[in-house]
Parts: structure tokens; sequence; C-alpha cells
């Protein structure tokens, strides 16, 4: 596993914070945005990357670039293609120490993954479309 992910387009240093299950956290402390990918390996995160769409990258890494307090879900789903859920304005270094479960019950609220890119602000769901 990787100590620090590097992705295309992607500025700052995202470091590996905590690991459990199927999951990676990477924090970026100096924009407390935090990054938690599913899987493991630098194989599986390029495969999670290139299977989002090209637009909803640059979109995804753009916000990631110039803005604080978000965290990413990013996950491969089971047809073979990327999701991610944006939470804006939540402290990442209070939330890399969670496990998945706790993680997703600190940030989701009722969200229940149903939308290929959302971006979620004070509980309300946005579906972003590209």
């Amino acid at each position: 596993m990787p100590n620090l992910i590097n992705l295309n387009n992607l500025k700052g240093a995202y470091r590996l914070k905590n690991q459990g299950g199927d999951f990676a956290y990477f924090y970026n402390e100096k924009s407390n945005n935090l990054i938690v990918i599913n899987n493991i390996d630098d194989e599986e995160i390029r495969d999670i990357v290139d299977g989002t769409s090209q637009a909803a990258y640059m979109y995804l890494t753009n916000k990631l670039n110039i803005e604080t307090n978000l965290t990413v879900i990013w996950l491969k789903t089971e047809f073979d293609s990327s999701d991610f859920i944006l939470i804006e304005d939540v402290d990442g270094k209070e939330l890399f120490h969670l496990d998945l479960i706790d993680l997703e019950n600190a940030v989701l609220g009722e969200y229940k993954f149903d939308k290929k890119f959302v971006k979620l602000i004070n509980g309300e769901a946005i579906e972003l479309k590209f």
C-alpha cells in the first residue's frame, strides 16, 4: 500500500492515515481534505480512478485542489464503473481514524448510494451530471 496517493491533476500530499477492510484513507493536512478509496493497492486504486469518467474525475480533483474540508468516498461498483460521494464542510482530521461504517454514519446521514456522482451539503444529496 502506498503511503501517498499519486493521482493526475491532484495537488498536495495525501498521506495514508488509516486502512481497514477494503478501504484506505488518504488525508491532506493543509486542506483538511480526506479521500476514502476502495481498494487497497496501487493497481486497484488506478482501476478505480480509470473507471471514473474524465469530466467527473477533473471536477473532483479540481474541487480537492481549491477547496477545504472535503471528504470523498470513492469506490468501484459491481458494474465495473467508479462512483464517488463528495461531502462538503466536514473535518477530515476528525474522520480518518473512523472505520468505514462509523465514517458513513457520521457524514452520509440518510443517503443510500443511489446515484453515480453525488455532492452532499448539510445532508442534502445533489446529483452531479457529467
